[in-house]
Order: C-alpha cells, then sequence, then structure tokens
C-alpha cells in the first residue's frame, strides 16, 4: 500500500531502506503525535528517541527473528529489550504495552501442547526474555597517538 494513502489515516511507515527525507518526515510526525500508528523496523527502537505506548511484533511464526542483511537470526537479548523498552511514554503512560500477533501456524501450535515446535519456541522466547544483556565488544585499535588526542580533544 502507498504512503499517500497510509498517511491521511493516521499510519506510517519506517524502515532503514526508505530515503531520508521521507523517514525524517515520518519521525517528525510521530514526535508530534499526529501519526498514532508507525509501522517500522528495529532501526527505528534503536536509533531514535521515539517513546510509545505500544510495541507490537507482527509475527512469531519463526520466532523472534530478524534480517541482519545476510539471513534471518535469533533477535539478540538487547535487541529485544531495546525494542520492548519503547513500550510506555515516561510522564503519560502508567505501562506500556508489548503485544505479540499470532497467525494460525501460532495458533495451531498452541493447541499441541506437547508439539516440540511450540515448546522449543518457548525456550527462545524465554532464552531471549529472561538472559542479560550482552556485553558490548570495543572493536577500535586506535594508536597511542591518536589516543591521546581523541582523549585530550574533549578539554
Amino acid at each position: 500500500m502507498c504512503v499517500k494513502y497510509l498517511l491521511p489515516n493516521g499510519v506510517g511507515l519506517h524502515h532503514g531502506g526508505m530515503i531520508a527525507p521521507l523517514r525524517e518526515l515520518m519521525e517528525e510526525l510521530y514526535a508530534k503525535s499526529l501519526l498514532p500508528v508507525l509501522f517500522c523496523t528495529e532501526t527505528c527502537a534503536i536509533g531514535l528517541h521515539l517513546p510509545t505506548r505500544s510495541v507490537v511484533f507482527a509475527s512469531m511464526g519463526k520466532g523472534l527473528q530478524k534480517f541482519d542483511g545476510v539471513a534471518d537470526r535469533e533477535v539478540s537479548s538487547g535487541e529485544y529489550k531495546q525494542m520492548t523498552g519503547r513500550a510506555g511514554r515516561r510522564g503519560f503512560d502508567p505501562l506500556g504495552n508489548v503485544v505479540f500477533c499470532c497467525g494460525d501456524e501460532d495458533i495451531k501450535l498452541s493447541k499441541k501442547s506437547k508439539d516440540a515446535r511450540n515448546e522449543n519456541r518457548f525456550k527462545q522466547f524465554s532464552r531471549i526474555v529472561l538472559r542479560n544483556v550482552e556485553p558490548v565488544l570495543y572493536l577500535a585499535n586506535y594508536s597511542p597517538p591518536c589516543q591521546f588526542y581523541l582523549l585530550g580533544a574533549g578539554g
């Protein structure tokens, strides 16, 4: 569906592949509460400060997965907490909502309580939600003169 049909109805789109002016327009409209609904990828949650009342995950069909440019992979605990941490606007909402939409496959699996795939999905979800956030790795390798310059640049 085209953006020109969605925007007048209060629905916006946001993802890293959009042209910058359009993406920035969506961010500004959402920040000013002119868009009640914004469909976005995790780039919106990680790179911007746009708190929201509710965060919705569109499908649990393959579990909590994302495309990393090469293949689908499990969402890390840090990514999950970053995305769900946007739910609940400080000073406006007493609580935030995190919603998982279920498709037909999810409903069929939930009816079979002993189904191995359902159990694996629950284990994956528990692993993501309950584990600690992964440590941040420092990968930069600056030469001593560069380190001296950077440390001195702050003042």
